[in-house]
């Protein structure tokens, strides 16, 4: 199934977040990750750093401007039927929240009342 860029929701793009197939080539990737390896590699590592986003806080947005960038004019999301199974023991836990080159989501300015600061 394939829907346009121009008509990329949020529902959609948790759909495919959750889902085993790339939406830019329809190749298998890991639940949780946004392109399967050799997509994400060929994004610059600005557009990748965007992918970290939040849904609702520019990741939509992200996803858009990734698949331009790749050249996808469509969304590929998986054929609805039963459930997808990752065939592993989910995402290797190199990748888990490896977030090379990016700068930290928030920088919080030190509290006088944290315990954890003197």
């Amino acid at each position: 199934m394939t829907i346009p860029l121009d008509q990329l929701t949020d529902a959609i793009a948790v759909e495919s977040l959750a889902s085993t197939t790339c939406p830019h080539c329809g190749q298998r990737k890991n639940r949780g990750m946004t392109f399967c390896t050799r997509a994400y590699d060929d994004l610059t590592q600005r557009m990748r750093c965007f992918l970290w986003k939040r849904v609702g806080q520019g990741y939509r947005e992200a996803v858009i401007e990734a698949m331009n960038y790749l050249g996808a004019g469509v969304v590929r999301l998986a054929a609805p039927g039963p459930p997808q199974h990752s065939g592993g023991r989910g995402r290797s836990r190199k990748r888990i929240g490896t977030r090379v080159g990016c700068a930290p989501r928030t920088t919080l300015p030190p509290s006088s009342t944290s315990p954890w600061t003197s």
